[in-house]
């Protein structure tokens, strides 16, 4: 018999989940994750088209992986995602944005509005930081510590922190119904997780061995195989595809580092220099100033040379006498006795 199915693969996973006859496993899947109270629990759901029409020409197309309503007209959206995208949680507020908004139109009343969940299992961690491995989002009120609206709901949920605390043997399939449910997620990896679930399924899980034999159907259907086969293809080299171009973002990401860098060391080096030259023009500036006092004292101290001289010559001092005192020359005294 060929190997099952991927469930992690999105096509896979609407084939278990998603198909009209396949309803009793989702709503086991879906009693699981939302823990309702024994009669609030689902029995009912509606598979809706998963294609969210545009609104507006300039709306982003939306198409869900598995859209359903229950009985009382919640509205629920599932979506699993292998890898993380860009602004994912951004993502999760405009699927769910989408969703909730979808059965109101103009002239309706805002009481139309129904309660709509949106459940996002991920094959990645998503907040690395924290231990849970499925945390539930609701609107709440900070200042009075309460819930402010049932209306939203947003359920992550994060399998390779599952699968960590499964290894860890921190959960139990036999005791959780949750677990049991994801761990079927990573069961065409892992034989011990496929053997101990076949083993829940045949002693107390009937939608559980249900599923089993859908994911048998699946992988043995040529079709459906061919199918799933061209989708995981087509998965591999999109992922492929990103990583190529990760790795190109993270070249570029540090060419341009290193160009920032580079281009940061010339300011600076451009700054210096001006600084440099700027220091020299003062030291120039201060020379020519220097050279200017120097100047003037010495001009200073000639005229205060010939005013001695003067003197010496009006008490009668001859020119040897004068030059002896002054220290200039014989030649200079005799032309300014002449003056």
């Amino acid at each position: 018999m060929p190997a099952l199915v991927d469930l992690r693969i999105d096509f896979a996973f609407k084939l278990l989940f998603g198909r009209e006859g396949h309803e009793p496993i989702l709503i086991a899947f879906l009693n699981a994750i939302l823990k309702l109270s024994e009669d609030q629990r689902i029995e009912e759901i509606l598979y809706v088209n998963p294609e969210i029409q545009k609104e507006h020409p300039h709306d982003k197309k939306v198409i869900l992986d598995i859209n359903v309503q229950t009985r009382d007209r919640t509205q629920i959206n599932i979506e699993i995602q292998l890898s993380r995208e860009r602004a994912m949680t951004e993502r999760f507020l405009y699927y769910w944005t989408r969703l909730f908004t979808l059965g109101i139109r103009e002239g309706n009343d805002y009481a139309e509005l129904r309660k709509t969940i949106t459940i996002n299992i991920m094959n990645f961690r998503y907040t690395p930081d924290t231990i849970p491995y499925h945390t539930k989002i609701e609107l709440w009120d900070i200042q009075h510590h309460r819930k402010f609206s049932d209306l939203l709901q947003i359920h992550l949920v994060e399998l390779p922190k599952l699968l960590d605390q499964w290894k860890r043997g921190l959960v139990n399939p036999w005791e959780d119904q949750l677990v049991r449910w994801l761990l079927l997620l990573e069961a065409s990896e892992d034989e011990h997780i496929m053997k101990v679930l076949e083993e829940i399924a045949v002693d107390r899980d009937a939608i559980l061995k249900q599923a089993f034999e859908v994911m048998d159907q699946i992988s043995s259907d040529p079709n459906l195989r061919y199918a799933y086969l061209s989708e995981l293809k087509a998965r591999m080299d999109e992922g492929a595809r990103k990583a190529r171009e990760a790795k190109l973002e993270k070249k570029l990401a540090e060419t341009s580092r290193q160009m920032e860098e580079a281009e940061r060391e010339l300011k600076e080096k451009e700054q210096e220099r001006r600084a440099i030259e700027q220091e020299m023009r003062e030291i120039e500036q201060e020379k020519r100033a220097i050279e200017q006092e120097m100047k003037a004292i010495e001009q200073e101290m000639k005229e205060n040379q010939q005013l001695i001289v003067q003197n010496l010559i009006q008490k009668g001092m001859d020119d040897p006498f004068i030059s002896e005192v002054t220290g200039l020359p014989v030649s200079v005294i005799s032309a300014l006795r002449k003056h």
